[in-house]
């Protein structure tokens, strides 16, 4: 009797919270209804992100990584290395990736020619209630009540401690801004989108020619001076506490207020 194959592709995920492993590029392409726009969640510097439901329903977010150069390779197994060994309530599960290869026909200099097209992806646990982003307004979060505000700052803060305590060789983040910050159904916070990680290596400090970061959540020692230190999410969360308590329109007001007026504003 032959193998139903929709039915066993709708069952690679039931490993799931276990090892990532690798996924078949029809897979993501069946779940995400051959990556249609109406599934796109998120756009992000490295690439697209679709929710994918599979034929048991768990739903799963498909990182589709844009063709960069010297891409595929090296950011890739950088990503996915850093995300392989996370595990932490506050930091997103990788549950498996793709990286496959197939023959297209393109034309290249004036004739046709059949050439190799990588898909590469990253399959991580789809947390519904979306980015902080879309929960803070101009006046702040609304909606969102001090315990809940703490919630959400405490678990940040725990992501960010284990990052930099809980690994043999500690992870920076390097973009945290309330873009990269997930929300599950109970509010809970997920640390998400490491395509810029580093580790931490043995230095206090590193200096860098390339260009890391969201403007606005960059700390002055970098943006001065390309300085890298240990603190350098610690800015980046700051920067995210105070729009959490001011709001966004509020914290472009920051620059110009005293110390005083400011520990004032944000109680």
């Amino acid at each position: 009797m032959a193998e139903d194959k929709s039915s066993s592709m709708g069952n690679k995920v039931d490993y799931i919270r276990g090892q990532p492993r690798k996924l078949p590029y029809q897979f993501l392409k069946d779940i995400t209804n051959d990556f249609d726009e109406a599934q796109i969640v998120g756009r992000g510097a490295y690439g697209t992100v679709y929710k994918g439901i599979c034929e048991n329903g768990e739903e799963i977010a498909v990182k589709v990584v844009k063709n960069m150069t010297g891409f595929d390779n090296k950011e890739f197994h950088k990503e996915f290395e850093n995300l392989r060994r996370l595990k932490h309530q506050n930091v997103v599960e990788l549950l498996g990736f793709c990286k496959e290869s197939e023959k297209v026909v393109v034309e290249y200099d004036g004739k046709t020619i059949i050439a190799d097209k990588m898909h590469t992806a990253l399959c991580f646990e789809y947390v519904r209630n979306g980015s902080l982003a879309k929960h803070i307004s101009a006046d702040g979060c609304s909606g969102l009540n001090w315990q809940i505000l703490y919630k959400i700052i405490k678990g940040i803060c725990q992501g960010l401690e284990y990052l930099r305590h809980g690994l043999e060789f500690p992870i920076w983040h390097l973009d945290l801004k309330p873009a990269n910050i997930l929300l599950d159904n109970n509010m809970i916070p997920k640390l998400a989108d490491f395509g810029l990680s580093r580790l931490l290596g043995d230095e206090n400090t590193r200096k860098t020619i390339s260009s890391v970061g969201t403007g606005g959540y960059l700390p002055p020692e970098y943006v001065d001076h390309g300085l890298m230190t240990k603190e350098f999410d610690i800015f980046g969360l700051g920067v995210i506490i105070a729009k959490l308590m001011a709001g966004r329109e509020r914290y472009s007001e920051i620059d110009y207020m005293s110390e005083k007026m400011f520990i004032k504003h944000v109680r």
